[in-house]
């Protein structure tokens, strides 16, 4: 499967010519910080504020299940609210993140 009949890899592979050491598709991430965004809009009924989210959704974006067993409880907490502030981060600021200046074709490579 992929982006509008394009596989996946095809994508990633593009992403990584762009931005080198890119693991997950740009389209991708745009999609999921939108989502989250959604989820936020509906916090009257849901509860989820934008705090809510960053901290929920922070540990399954930015921290794999082996390091656990190799950090202190401080250390975690801290990483919990590193990882929440950039969320937080992500989607406050997501209208800037996907917008591309340049002053030239040749500086954006068109």
């Amino acid at each position: 499967s992929g982006v509008f009949d394009v596989p996946l890899t095809t994508v990633l592979d593009q992403d990584q010519r762009r931005a080198p050491g890119t693991r997950v598709p740009l389209i991708l991430q745009k999609a999921l910080v939108e989502f989250f965004q959604r989820v936020i809009d509906q916090q009257a009924k849901n509860k989820m504020s934008l705090n809510n989210v960053s901290v929920v959704m922070a540990p399954s974006i930015f921290i794999f299940k082996g390091l656990r067993s190799k950090v202190t409880e401080q250390q975690e907490l801290s990483m919990a609210t590193g990882t929440a502030n950039i969320v937080r981060l992500l989607i406050r600021y997501q209208n800037l993140l996907w917008t591309v200046t340049c002053d030239s074709k040749h500086d954006c490579n068109l």
